[in-house]
C-alpha cells in the first residue's frame, strides 16, 4: 500500500526516509517500506533526525521540523540537512519539539527567520552561530535554557545588543556582556543563560530576581568587579564555572534547595572569605572551590558529597590551603574528605543539647548571649544567622535565645538579663 504526504504536518505521525532527494515536475512514490509520497510542487527533500524528528525543506526554502522530543544530530557536520544550508531561509519548529540540540543550525548564513514553538523548552549552544542573515526570532516563555553562543553572530542579537546592552530572550537573559556598573536583571526573569556576562569587566554588582531559578554556566565567569552577590532564595541550580575567576567576590550564601555545585563553579575567587552552603546540598564538584585562597574553613551539610580538589586546594600542583579547616558531621563525606586529604575536622554535634538562653551556644548563659541576641536583630546582615560577622548567631542559638518561644526578640535579651541579675525565676537551664 502507499500513502501521500499531503502536508509538512503529516510529517510527525509517519517514518520518514533518511536520504535527502530532489524532486521532479510529478509526485513521487516512495516503496511500500517507507510509507511515504511526497507532493514534489512543493517539497524539494525530506528526511529524519531521528525515529521521532523529520525534516522537509520546501522550493522557497523553508526548512520544518516536525515530531516530538529532542532534535539532535551527532555533530553539526553530520545534520542530515547540511548539505542544504545554503538554501534554507527560514526555519520553523512545530509543536511537540521540546530541545534544539548543539548546532542544529549553525552557518546557515542565509537563514533569515525562524519561527519557535510554545513548549519549546531548550535552545542549546550554537545552535544559530554564524547565521549572519537572523533577523527574526520568537523565543517563547517556555525556554528555560539557552546555551552559550546560541545567537553568537546573528544580525538579530546584534540589534538587540544595539537596543538594551542586557538582551533578554522570552523569560532568559542571553546576553549582558555590554552592561557596565550596576545591573539589574528585572522580575520575571527565570535564567541567566550560559555565558551571559562572561568576561564582563566593567560589571560591579548585579541584582538577581526572586523569580530566578537557574543560573548556567559561564554566566558570570570572569565578572571580576563584583564583590557580593544576593542570590535569590529560589535559585535550584548553579552551573559550572557560573561565577569562575570572579576575583572580588568576597562572600557567597547558597539558597536551600540547591542540591548540586558543578565543577569549577567558584574557582578562581581568590577574595572569596564565607560560604554558607545549605542543607539540601547533595554534591560538590570537582575544583568548584579551588584557587579561594581567602577561604580557612568550610563547613559541609550532611549529606553532600565532595569531589577531589573541590575545596582547600589552590595552583596546578594542587597545592594544600595553610590550616583549612572543613566542618561537618561525623560519618559524612566531610570528615572523610578531610581526613583523605590532611585537613582539620571539626565536627558538628548534630543534636545540639538545648540551653535555655545558651544564644552564643558556649554552654554558658550569661550577659553575651543577650548582647548577641541584640545585635543580631540590630544588624542581621553582619550578625544574623547569614551573618558576616565569625561570631554571628546561629540557627541553634537563635532557638536557645527564644526564651518565651516566640521567636527572637529585643524581650529575649530583656528576660536573660533579668534572670541573671535575679529579677525572675531561672529556668531549669540557667544555674
Amino acid at each position: 500500500m502507499k500513502k501521500k504526504l499531503m502536508s509538512i504536518l503529516t510529517a510527525t505521525a509517519i517514518t520518514l526516509s533518511a536520504v535527502p532527494f530532489t524532486a521532479s515536475a510529478e509526485t513521487t512514490e516512495i516503496p511500500d517500506s517507507t510509507a511515504v509520497s511526497i507532493d514534489n510542487s512543493t517539497i524539494k527533500a525530506y528526511g529524519e533526525i531521528d525515529e521521532n524528528i523529520a525534516w522537509t525543506l520546501d522550493s522557497n526554502g523553508t526548512l520544518t521540523l516536525s515530531g516530538t522530543g529532542f532534535a539532535d544530530p551527532d555533530h553539526y557536520f553530520s545534520t542530515p540537512f547540511c548539505d542544504l544550508a545554503d538554501e534554507v531561509t527560514a526555519v520553523v519548529i512545530n509543536d511537540g519539539i521540546t530541545t534544539l540540540e548543539p548546532y542544529l543550525f549553525k552557518d546557515f548564513s542565509n537563514l533569515k527567520t525562524v519561527s519557535l514553538p510554545d513548549g519549546l523548552l531548550a535552545i542549546y549552544r550554537e545552535v544559530f552561530e554564524n547565521c549572519v542573515n537572523l533577523t527574526e526570532i520568537n523565543i517563547p516563555d517556555s525556554v528555560i535554557y539557552i546555551g552559550a553562543g546560541a545567537f553568537e553572530n546573528t544580525t538579530w542579537l546584534k540589534n538587540k545588543q544595539s537596543e538594551n546592552p542586557l538582551v533578554i530572550g522570552g523569560n532568559v537573559v542571553i546576553d549582558g556582556k555590554g552592561c557596565k556598573g550596576d545591573v539589574v536583571i528585572p522580575d520575571g526573569i527565570t535564567a541567566v543563560g550560559s555565558g551571559a556576562f562572561e568576561w564582563c569587566t566593567e560589571i560591579t554588582s548585579v541584582k538577581l530576581p526572586d523569580s530566578l531559578t537557574f543560573i548556567g554556566e559561564y554566566a558570570f565567569y570572569h565578572c571580576e568587579l563584583i564583590e557580593t552577590l544576593d542570590m535569590p532564595k529560589n535559585v535550584s541550580v548553579i552551573k559550572e564555572y557560573a561565577f569562575s575567576e570572579c576575583g572580588s567576590l568576597k562572600s557567597i550564601d547558597i539558597p536551600d534547595g540547591v542540591k548540586y555545585i558543578y565543577e569549577n563553579t567558584f574557582e578562581g575567587c581568590y577574595l572569596l572569605e564565607k560560604v554558607t552552603l545549605p542543607e539540601s546540598l547533595l554534591f560538590i564538584g570537582e575544583n568548584a572551590f579551588r584557587d579561594c585562597e581567602s577561604l580557612k574553613e568550610m563547613g559541609i551539610p550532611s549529606k553532600a558529597e565532595i569531589c577531589r580538589y573541590a575545596v582547600g586546594f589552590s595552583g596546578s600542583d594542587n597545592e594544600m590551603l595553610t590550616d583549612f579547616v572543613i566542618k561537618g558531621y561525623k560519618g559524612t563525606f566531610a570528615e572523610t574528605y578531610a581526613e583523605e586529604n590532611g585537613f582539620k575536622f571539626v565536627a558538628i554535634d548534630e543534636k545540639t543539647d538545648e540551653i535555655k538562653g545558651d544564644a552564643n551556644c558556649d554552654n554558658n548563659v550569661n550577659m553575651a548571649d543577650a548582647v548577641l541576641i541584640m545585635q543580631s536583630l540590630a544588624n542581621p546582615d553582619k550578625y544574623g544567622v547569614n551573618g558576616t560577622d565569625e561570631t554571628h548567631i546561629t540557627a541553634q542559638g537563635e532557638k536557645n535565645g527564644d526564651m518565651d518561644g516566640n521567636g527572637l526578640t529585643n524581650a529575649d535579651a530583656l528576660e536573660i538579663q533579668k534572670i541573671l541579675l535575679k529579677l525572675n525565676d531561672t529556668p531549669e537551664q540557667i544555674s
